[in-house]
């Protein structure tokens, strides 16, 4: 339970991409979905892997996916920000730059 209280927190910073809050936690949804799926069947593997009842959750997922209340710009700069905050950058060195040839 660790695990999901963390990765809950995480998810809370991306909340302003979302208009609603009915929106964010159908986003909530669908990340949580990605996280465990087991196929990659799209919207059917999210519905599959939460044991959603697919006569409710299925057109709603697909509905979020297109809707306008989830704002990609917005969703995409606070991502950007939350990894730049959270993630350590690497500098990667060319094999050359790496070992002096002999």
């Amino acid at each position: 339970m660790e695990l999901w209280s963390a990765w809950n927190a995480c998810v809370e910073t991306l909340r302003p991409a979302c208009t609603r809050r009915v929106t964010f936690e159908w986003m909530r949804i669908v990340l949580m979905g990605l996280c465990v799926r087991a196929d990659l069947l799209g919207v059917t593997s999210l519905v599959r892997a939460l044991a959603l009842r697919p006569d409710r959750s299925y057109l709603r997922l697909l509905g979020l996916l297109h809707s306008e209340a989830l704002r990609l710009g917005p969703l995409t700069a606070l991502w950007i920000r939350f990894c730049r905050a959270r993630f350590t950058r690497y500098r990667w060195a060319t094999p050359s730059s790496a070992w002096p040839m002999a």
